[in-house]
């Protein structure tokens, strides 16, 4: 998997709150300014559309959380 691919197309919303909680946690990150609504809900491809929308919603990649592992906080909200 890429460090910029979105997650929200590998995990299912549940499973990525949770691994969102617990990265923000391990990593220790301030997470004052972390939005999860800007994240989701974020629609998957279905069979009837080839491209998913996801109109304002931004894709939550592995990269935003290194950058902000590296600054202490979450620098995307």
């Amino acid at each position: 998997m890429s460090d910029d691919k979105a997650l929200q197309d590998t995990f299912e919303s549940e499973d990525l709150a949770a691994l969102v909680n617990d990265l923000l946690s391990e990593l220790n990150i301030d997470c004052e300014n972390f939005n999860m609504l800007k994240y989701f809900p974020w629609k998957t491809k279905s069979f009837f559309y080839r491209h998913p929308d996801n109109t304002g919603k931004t894709p939550l990649s592995l990269r935003m959380f290194v950058e902000s592992a590296k600054a202490g906080r979450w620098l995307y909200d």
